[in-house]
């Protein structure tokens, strides 16, 4: 496929998942593979590292130590493994390290909400949508050229994959997206909005307000 075929494809799985899910999306890369994402931003929490001229963190030892400690609330070090109070130190513009102890100042900047994967294959799309955990929706993207078999809808079905076909600017959704599963630790889900506010860092012109 030519480079302008490469980012008409991207840009109709963009659209996809933004109309499937009224919220922006950016494109990026997860595990290995590049997906579509549907990422709601955090205006505050924007502003504040704009001010303070910190970006996205997408250290998971950083994120790790982080999610210990309450927003604004100081925990002695003592109370921090020691390995971890060594990542906190380091962990410049998101610590505040005083004698009170350790103050975390920044949170999340934003919730993925959404995961599509496009291949032209709709049973290659699904199987690797489900290599990402059920915490997001997941959306498999497939071209609609060739309708999905009716193996291909049932075996998103059951995996709780929405399916979507994609011709040419237009999408239809074939089986919705089951709901997210919750009560998963919210790290991961932390460090995958990190990876899409730096995607959106990196296609953002305008400030947020």
């Amino acid at each position: 496929m030519t480079s302008d075929g490469t980012q008409s494809s991207s840009r109709a799985a963009l659209s996809a998942v933004r109309d499937l899910t009224g919220l922006p999306t950016v494109g990026m890369e997860l595990d290995g593979l590049q997906v579509v994402v549907a990422f709601h931003l955090d205006a505050g929490e924007h502003e504040r590292r704009a001010a303070a001229g910190v970006g996205a963190v997408t250290s998971t030892a950083v994120l790790h130590g982080l999610w210990l400690i309450p927003s604004e609330i100081a925990v002695p070090p003592g109370n921090v493994p020691l390995v971890k109070r060594h990542r906190l130190r380091g962990a410049q513009g998101f610590v505040e390290n005083s004698p009170r102890g350790f103050v975390r100042l920044y949170s999340p900047a934003g919730t993925v909400h959404s995961i599509g994967v496009r291949r032209r294959s709709a049973i290659r799309a699904i199987e690797q949508t489900a290599r990402f955990t059920s915490i997001f929706r997941r959306i498999a993207l497939t071209d609609g050229n060739a309708p999905p078999s009716d193996c291909a809808v049932e075996r998103a079905r059951d995996a709780g994959i929405g399916l979507v076909a994609i011709s040419g600017d237009e999408h239809q959704q074939l089986v919705r997206p089951a709901r997210p599963v919750l009560g998963i630790p919210a790290v991961y889900r932390w460090w995958v909005a990190e990876l899409a506010y730096a995607s959106w860092l990196q296609d953002s012109t305008q400030p947020v307000s």
